[in-house]
């Protein structure tokens, strides 16, 4: 149900958030 790009953007969106943060 968890599809790789799902799960890539996922990572993607809180490493941003992270780096913005």
């Amino acid at each position: 149900m968890s599809e790789p790009g799902q799960v890539y953007t996922a990572c993607q969106f809180v490493k941003f958030i992270r780096k913005t943060a």
